[in-house]
Order: structure tokens, then sequence, then C-alpha cells
């Protein structure tokens, strides 16, 4: 089987493992392939290892490794695309919502991967594109966000969904998100949490000027067209976190469901429940 790692590089902990898990793969005559960032900070630990640029690992591998946290889940994700190389997340620290595998299991869960005992989730991407923009578009397996960004004043958002108008915001932005991104900025925003595989589409304002207007859950090949009505210059659409770029004022949005999923590999031990009880500290003293 192929490896590719791609990983945090300022996580300390990473070059604390890296060694021995690098050892363990090649003892069952595994290929590894590590990205270029990592080559680079640790050169004398893996003279020996192939190296590629981030962009490139997929095309090189089976099963990607990305060892950090969310963030480092997500800009795999990115990478990958819609090659289908499914992800395996290792958390060095944090939440970590998608890195599910601990630090001190991560040989029981390799373990598991080499011997087939595994499963592949298939998670739902939204992509945006920005208006009068048509060659580029922006891909998310969280969450799409436009923002206010540094200004102070609220703004005015128009959405219409499947061609119908839908609602109008007086808020401070709005997040378009997947059942995969409903832990993230959506739920600290009032939206509910998606148990994936379900597929669908959530609508949360920032702060709405309402208390009327809340979270709602669209069906998952739904069409939304956000206008912004009253924008500043300084007005931001955020991609998973990671991307961010400017919207300028009366410009349209347009967002809809990606033409691939991201695959992540699970556990058949593991349900999304237990990760909800431990991530979020549920049910601690109470009855089962």
């Amino acid at each position: 089987m192929k490896y590719g790692i791609i990983a945090n590089t300022n996580k300390k902990e990473l070059f604390d493992i890296l060694p021995g898990l690098i050892s363990w793969l090649e003892k069952y005559d595994n290929n590894v392939v590590v990205e270029k960032d990592i080559y680079d900070a640790a050169t004398d630990l893996l003279k020996h290892i192939d190296y590629a640029e981030r962009e490139k690992i997929p095309s090189k591998c089976d099963i990607v490794l990305a060892l950090g946290g969310d963030g480092t889940i997500l800009s795999a994700a990115r990478v990958v695309g819609n090659s289908r190389v499914p992800i395996a997340g290792i958390n060095l620290g944090g939440l970590g919502f998608l890195a599910e595998v601990a630090v001190e299991e991560i040989y029981d869960r390799l373990q598991l991967i080499q011997d087939g005992d595994y499963l592949v989730e298939e998670r739902m991407v939204l992509k945006a594109k920005i208006e009068n923009e048509p060659e580029v578009s922006y891909r998310a397996l969280n969450d799409i966000v436009i923002e206010r960004g540094s200004s102070t004043r609220m703004i005015r958002i128009s959405v219409t969904v499947d061609d119908r108008f839908f609602n109008r915001y007086s808020a401070d932005g709005i997040i378009i998100a997947t059942p995969t991104g409903s832990t993230a900025y959506s739920l600290s925003a009032g939206g509910p949490i998606i148990v994936p595989p379900h597929e669908a589409i959530i609508v949360t304002p920032l702060s709405s000027h309402s208390l009327s207007q809340r979270a709602v859950v669209i069906k998952p090949d739904s069409k939304i067209k956000i206008n912004l009505e009253n924008a500043s210059g300084k007005m931001l659409l955020s991609i998973d976190g990671q991307t961010s770029v400017k919207i300028k004022n009366g410009q349209s949005i347009y967002i809809e469901r990606a033409d691939n999923n991201i695959r992540l590999i699970k556990w058949k031990d593991k349900s999304y429940f237990d990760t909800l009880r431990a991530k979020f500290n549920w049910g601690v003293g109470g009855r089962s």
C-alpha cells in the first residue's frame, strides 16, 4: 500500500512520532511519501523517504494520513479534491472532530487499515462562485462563510434558494454549512448538528438583528444565490476558515453542492455519537 503524509509542521508532536510512524509503515512493506514541507523540516530523519509538493501527494498514494487537527484535515481535503483518495486523520492536539485518531492509538488504527478492517464514509462538499468570476470556484468540506470582516456595520443579505426568494437578513454575516461543518462555526452560531453521512445544507445567520431568524436546513441539491445589498469594501468570503476572498458591494455569491465527495476513513468500533460525547463531554455523570 502507498501512504501519503500531510501534516501541520507547527506541531512539535509531529516530529516526535514521525520516525516511529514511518518505521512501522515500512515494516509492512508500504511505500511512504511525505509532503515537501515535512521533508524540509526534518531532512535528517527522513533522508530515505520520498517527498512531493502537497498538491501532488494524492496522485502518489492510496491513503492520505493527515497529522494535525481539523484544519489539517480540511487542508488535505482541498488537496485531495476529486481524486477520491481517502483521508485518515490523526489528532495532534485540539478538539479534533475530523482528526479522530489519538496519538496513543495510531498503531492500533494503522493495523486495522493494513487488515482492511475499516470504513470509508462519503462527505458532501460545497462549491461557491463569485459573480463575474466564473472561472474560479471554491470548495468547502465544512462551510462557506460571508462576513463583514473588519467593518463595524451590520450588512443586509438577500438569499434565494432554487430561484425562489428565501429570506433577507440584517446580520454580521451568514454561514452555509455541510453536515461535516455542522459541528463547527455553524454550531457556535446556533445551528443544528446534522449527523453524517446524512446530506443537507445548513443556512445559519451570524448575529442576526432579528431573534426570529434561525438556522434552516435545506435539501443537499439546493442552489443558493446570496446578494450583498449594502456590503462595505471589507466583506469577506471564507472557505473552511482557510481561504478568504474580498467581496464587492452588490456582488452575488452562488453556492451549491460540488460534483465530488471527500472520503474519510472511519472505524467499525467508533460511532459519530461516540465522537459527540467525547468532544462535547456529553453524558458525564448521567445514566446511559
